[in-house]
């Protein structure tokens, strides 16, 4: 069930291709699917699933920047430009995030003096969670000695997140300020992945990949067999203490913050990596594939919400399909549509990259950053038409009226998913 040290790490290159197939057919169901087919053992085993796939991303990321870290800590501590393109890159992230649930899809909004339209701006969305994170962490890279240190660091900071969150949560909505504040923290202000409980996945996850400083070390972080003993350990302790009603926090939103589900689903992440490094050894054709999906998670994430919820102006599968309107084959089969259509946007993507249309997005995009006034650019391209400022703010207030709550916008319809 393990791999060799050498290459590619093919099973969390499974992993994150996994995460994003559950994350398309998770999303499309949680949209499409007829109410009425939400109902007995399957769904709930349906919602066991996706209950993982956030931290599989989560955990995918932590390990993927301690294993390209880690073992060439002095070239990050040092700085120089790989240093400081993975800074560009995670602060796009950030931004991106934010980028997508402007209401509106309009950078008017940011003058706004409406609070529900900045409490909908300062959401905390899976992409600015793991931007900021690792934004964080690369920084560390450059005035911490060692990558034990570091991972220690890592480690200490997750159990303080885990151990605390219940406390956070209970923080009523309005004991903080700034509302950007609350929203980082807990889920209150409609953030679906605040730090409190979430950053623990990510922060876990480094803390393990410090094995990778050694050879020893990664044959036992790249071993199935570790991961299941650990998953299947995990799993077995956090719900037996369920089980027994081991609760030290008093009366909290279980689900979203309890330590016990957090040390569960961090669990079942470890199961899927033992799973899914049965046969790595051998590396198939379909492997290939999936490490293109794996690299490609962040725009098959965005590629995917463009199609499913749309674009002005054009619609997206919710409109075509209709709310809540299929039954389980139906929305079966718009799930393999959509896995496919968003697949061919990779695919395109890498032929326009390896093309040298564009040598590569981010670096063009930062340079452009640098190099000219983008602000009052994109303000031109994005409020074109807008007669003004007013009128602008009456139009999200209708659209609050008359449409459901907007999360992560990037078409007309919201794209948040209503369960994580």
């Amino acid at each position: 069930m393990s791999n060799p040290p050498q290459g590619r790490w093919v099973a969390l290159d499974r992993l994150r291709a996994i995460a994003v197939l559950l994350m398309i057919q998770g999303h499309l169901f949680h949209e499409l699917l007829d109410p009425a087919a939400q109902t007995g053992p399957w769904f709930r085993l349906h919602k066991l699933f996706h209950g993982m796939t956030a931290p599989m991303f989560l955990m995918g990321a932590g390990l993927a920047f301690g294993l390209t870290t880690y073992p060439r800590w002095e070239t990050f501590r040092s700085g120089g430009p790989e240093h400081t393109a993975r800074l560009r890159r995670y602060a796009l992230i950030v931004l991106l995030g934010y980028a997508l649930q402007l209401p509106g899809h309009s950078l008017s909004s940011l003058f706004s003096r409406s609070p529900e339209v900045w409490a909908q701006i300062v959401k905390v969305g899976p992409l600015q969670l793991i931007g900021i994170l690792l934004f964080f962490a690369q920084l560390g890279a450059r005035v911490i000695a060692s990558p034990r240190v570091h991972a220690a660091l890592a480690l200490l900071l997750g159990i303080v997140v885990v151990s605390v969150s219940p406390f956070v949560w209970n923080l009523a909505p309005g004991d903080l300020s700034p509302t950007g504040l609350e929203a980082l923290l807990h889920g209150h202000r409609g953030s679906q992945f605040p730090a409190f409980p979430w950053a623990a996945f990510l922060c876990f996850a480094l803390a393990l990949s410090a094995l990778s400083t050694s050879p020893r070390g990664l044959r036992w972080l790249r071993s199935g067999v570790t991961w299941a003993v650990g998953g299947a350990l995990a799993c077995g302790t956090t719900y037996t203490l369920y089980r027994i009603q081991v609760n030290p926090y008093g009366e909290h939103d279980f689900w979203h913050s309890n330590p016990l589900y957090v040390g569960f689903r961090a669990g079942g992440v470890a199961l899927w990596l033992a799973t899914a490094s049965l046969f790595a050894g051998r590396a198939r054709r379909l492997d290939r594939g999936l490490a293109i999906l794996a690299r490609h998670s962040l725009f098959a994430y965005v590629a995917h919400l463009l199609i499913l919820y749309g674009s002005f102006p054009v619609p997206g599968f919710v409109h075509v399909l209709g709310r809540d309107s299929l039954s389980i084959p139906e929305a079966t089969a718009a799930s393999l549509l959509l896995i496919g259509l968003t697949v061919a946007l990779i695919v395109t993507w890498r032929h326009v990259q390896h093309t040298r249309l564009i040598p590569n997005g981010f670096q063009s995009l930062t340079r452009l950053l640098a190099r000219c006034d983008i602000r009052a650019l994109a303000l031109r391209a994005w409020t074109k038409g807008t007669p003004s400022s007013a009128h602008s703010e009456g139009s999200l207030a209708a659209a609050r009226h008359d449409e459901p709550p907007v999360h992560a916008p990037l078409g007309s319809v919201s794209p948040s998913p209503r369960s994580s």
